[in-house]
């Protein structure tokens, strides 16, 4: 299992947290998957090997949720995984915040491949209320028919945004702990380049040594 933290490129956001204005108490939600998740583009994936699955765990904690989606202030990175990958399935367990009177719901991460092939997951998709709350859940994504393969360049591209922008420019939630757990990222097998070129090698000698021995 690969667990990776996502960085923001925003550094003086990091302080965010202590501005926070936090009107409700911390409650553990276990939200219905399906009603969390949104497919984004035409997801039909294909491929993979479950005898070589993985599961990649992405740390969300101090990532904040800005403006709409692609505003240039969003924060975004990008998660090199094998290409092909299959993603299958999706696991969270998240605590997060509200600024001002921005609601849990509206804060959104997307996930897709370089083709823009993916999902959205809004953990509190059902709270239009500010405050404080922690999510968790699991949905198979291939059952909802929302699995996607990462595609040849073998990249994720995540963004976090927000479903309605309160406050343009500004922090309107933080995710203050908690990760992502990406499930069933399998592909097929592939030799690697230098595996590869070091089998080519070989082979070329035993057939030089056969040339060799049939000469004498």
């Amino acid at each position: 299992m690969k667990k990776i933290k996502i960085k923001s490129k925003i550094t003086a956001l990091s302080a965010c947290a202590a501005l926070l204005a936090v009107s409700a108490a911390q409650a553990a939600i276990n939200q219905t998957p399906a009603s969390a998740f949104a497919r984004v583009g035409n997801a039909q994936a294909s491929g993979g090997n479950p005898a070589h699955a993985a599961a990649l765990v992405v740390d969300l904690a101090g990532t904040p949720s800005i403006d709409t989606l692609n505003d240039a202030l969003n924060i975004r990175s990008v998660l090199d995984v094998a290409p092909g990958a299959l993603v299958d399935s999706l696991s969270y367990q998240l605590t997060l915040a509200t600024v001002g009177e921005s609601w849990l719901s509206e804060a959104t991460v997307l996930i897709t491949n370089s083709a823009g092939i993916g999902i959205t997951l809004r953990p509190g998709y059902n709270l239009d209320t500010e405050g404080n709350a922690s999510f968790s859940g699991s949905a198979s994504l291939g059952a909802l028919n929302m699995a996607f393969n990462a595609g040849a360049d073998g990249k994720l591209h995540f963004q976090f945004f927000e479903s309605y922008d309160d406050f343009s420019g500004s922090v309107d939630a933080v995710f203050t702990a908690g990760s992502i757990t990406l499930g069933g990222i399998a592909v097929t097998p592939v030799a690697e380049p230098a595996s590869a070129g070091l089998l080519a090698l070989g082979l070329l000698g035993m057939a030089a040594l056969r040339r060799f021995k049939a000469r004498r």
